[in-house]
């Protein structure tokens, strides 16, 4: 598992997990994740964050008072700049931070032993 917190561009070989995250130094009351591919997770924080929009089997979206996070299975559509909205539920302020994902392949030369 790659855990992605203040960085902004990471590699992550195809497979494997990844956790990227988005931190506000307010508590959140909505949260979106936008891939590459404009697939959406997002929540509501009430207490507990619940998933109320595009569900898939790859994704998790998770976090506390200060923090959304998203974990995913990376595949090769994941390449790309992922975007996390994030609105506070006080001034109902709005902070975007982008994530650039590489994915790695291995490589298949199609040569045998």
């Amino acid at each position: 598992t790659v855990i992605a917190n203040n960085q902004t561009s990471l590699l992550v070989m195809e497979g494997r997990m990844v956790r990227m995250s988005c931190r506000t130094d307010k508590p959140w009351f909505f949260c979106l994740w936008n891939s590459p591919s404009l697939e959406q997770s997002c929540a509501i924080q009430y207490q507990q964050p619940t998933s109320v929009c595009t569900r898939s089997n790859r994704t998790r979206i998770f976090g506390g008072r200060n923090a959304c996070d998203l974990q995913i299975e990376v595949s090769r559509s994941d390449h790309g700049t992922w975007m996390c909205l994030v609105n506070d539920n006080t001034e109902f302020n709005t902070i975007k931070q982008f994530i650039s994902v590489q994915v790695g392949v291995i490589a298949e030369t199609g040569v045998t032993f």
